[in-house]
């Protein structure tokens, strides 16, 4: 009620302002008004100062087209006068606001209302993102807290097979929007130095599939190679999602993932007959989740009684050693 009651007391002094300048300082005022509101995440002020504004410079283009049939203006020399008529800059209007001023005079009062109702409902958009944000960013920060406290402890086994999945951390174009698309938004994330840090317990002869986004491949292989491993192969997941959806990314479009292939000593390859494509399709499931069909790829080329290892994993997984801060023990 308060938003709606210095509405109509703006409205009505823009009508009633008698110049340029007394329009101009309502407008200066209703900028100002938005400001504080939007810091105050006031949405509703926020919108009726919006539309303040352009109500303001809408006058103020009636104002000068008015000015310029009575009195006239004075638009100046290089920066001198060449009469005693006022120019736009007396009353504090520069040029980018005289254009758009004029702009919206030159509207029809449909086409203004329509600017109007477009102007209100990109404020209300914006509210409504902002305070999803703010929720989700609380759900976040608790569920990041709840994750944060069971670290990952290592085995005192050795694995011949290690399959790792690493956080990795990628910092977003935008915190309060890219958060939403961001593995940061669905568990705790680490550093190159901080995966760097929990090399996987291996045999002399191991096999390490290390699985890695576009972004970070290069980060991913100098780990591996810090590590005393050599390459090997890769592959690659191509993600089949639903109707027209596409993955994200900053180059491009990202469809894929890969899994790097290293080795340690000389473990056995697979038997032919147990080697699959290097390209696997397969629907996205959960945020970060890997095909169910590589595990099984992986327990049919090393049978029991081969310990295998899986970390950064997010469940239990039949004939795997599953290490991650989302298992159930």
């Amino acid at each position: 009620m308060t938003e709606l009651v210095r509405y109509d007391a703006a409205c009505r002094a823009i009508a009633e302002a008698a110049s340029i300048d007394e329009v101009k300082d309502i407008r200066d005022k209703a900028v100002a008004m938005r400001a504080y509101a939007r810091m105050a995440k006031n949405f509703d002020m926020e919108a009726e100062a919006a539309v303040i504004r352009l109500r303001a410079e809408r006058r103020v283009g009636e104002m000068i087209e008015a000015q310029k049939t009575t009195t006239g203006l004075n638009t100046g020399n290089r920066g001198r006068r060449v009469s005693e008529k006022p120019t736009l800059s007396d009353s504090g209007v520069d040029k980018n606001l005289a254009h758009k001023a004029r702009t919206l005079a030159g509207m029809s009062q449909q086409q203004f209302e329509d600017v109007v109702d477009k102007t209100r409902k990109a404020v209300n958009k914006a509210s409504n993102t902002a305070v999803a944000n703010e929720t989700k960013g609380q759900r976040r920060a608790d569920k990041m807290g709840s994750l944060a406290s069971k670290a990952m402890v290592m085995p005192t086994e050795h694995y011949v097979v290690a399959v790792l999945d690493p956080a990795w951390r990628q910092e977003p174009w935008s915190r309060d929007t890219g958060l939403n698309k961001s593995p940061d938004n669905h568990y705790p994330t680490q550093t190159p130095a901080e995966i760097a840090a929990l090399q996987p317990p291996l045999t002399r002869d191991a096999i390490v599939y290390m699985w890695t986004t576009t972004g970070m491949m290069r980060i991913a292989q100098t780990i591996l190679e810090d590590w005393g491993l050599e390459y090997r192969s890769h592959m690659m997941w191509v993600k089949e999602r639903p109707g027209k959806q596409m993955g994200t990314g900053r180059w491009s479009r990202v469809d894929h993932e890969i899994v790097l292939i290293y080795t340690q000593g000389k473990p056995p390859a697979p038997a032919d007959s147990d080697r699959i494509s290097s390209v696997l399709y397969s629907p996205v499931g959960e945020h970060s989740a890997k095909p169910d069909e590589f595990f099984d790829m992986i327990r049919r080329n090393y049978p029991p009684p081969v310990p295998l290892l899986e970390m950064y994993g997010r469940k239990q997984r039949d004939g795997f050693t599953v290490l991650g801060n989302e298992v159930e023990p």
